[in-house]
């Protein structure tokens, strides 16, 4: 496994990503594979080799255009719309707290039903600890025992797809206010 992923890292430093993607998949045939100095290794290439393969077709090319279309999916109250902007692969719904290990992190919940019974409210701007690599949005009134969740924008870091690479995504939902 240790030769897999050095290898993919290397191939990946060069360029060669087709190459570097089947080295990745050749790791991930052994999960009990440590990599010193790198804890999550085992999850970055799961999750990297899971977006390689999706068709990416969720991504905006600016942060403005995304927002602009969660906010308006909010406001119409348009489920269909919102499942279509957010991210096919690793988007999750967690607490501030929660470690993004947890396997309960994965949105697997329906946000239509949320809509439906409530009237959300969002700010009009960022969160002012947004940056030029992620985002959050303030939105409010989902449910009564947390009401607050944060939505959560970063920009896309995958060099082997040039049409996508800078590119940003609705990536998650934090639940609570921001810590």
């Amino acid at each position: 496994g240790l030769t897999h992923y050095y290898m993919a890292k290397n191939l990946e430093s060069t360029g060669e990503y087709e190459a570097a993607f089947e080295q990745y998949r050749l790791f991930s045939n052994y999960p009990d594979t440590k990599i010193p100095g790198e804890p999550d290794a085992q999850k970055n290439v799961r999750q990297w080799l899971a977006f390689s393969e999706s068709p990416r077709n969720w991504t905006y090319k600016n942060l403005d255009d995304l927002v602009s279309d969660v906010q308006y999916a909010l406001s119409t109250r348009n489920a269909a719309r919102l499942m279509r902007i957010r991210a096919k692969v690793n988007f999750f719904a967690m607490s501030w707290k929660q470690d993004d290990a947890d396997l309960n992190t994965r949105a697997n919940f329906d946000l239509g039903v949320f809509l439906q019974r409530n009237k959300i409210r969002f700010s009009r701007e960022l969160d002012p600890q947004s940056n030029s690599r992620e985002a959050f949005l303030w939105t409010s009134g989902w449910e009564v025992r947390i009401p607050t969740w944060y939505l959560y924008f970063r920009k896309i870091d995958f060099p082997s797809d040039p049409d996508i690479h800078g590119n940003w995504e609705w990536a998650g939902i934090y639940f609570g206010e921001l810590l």
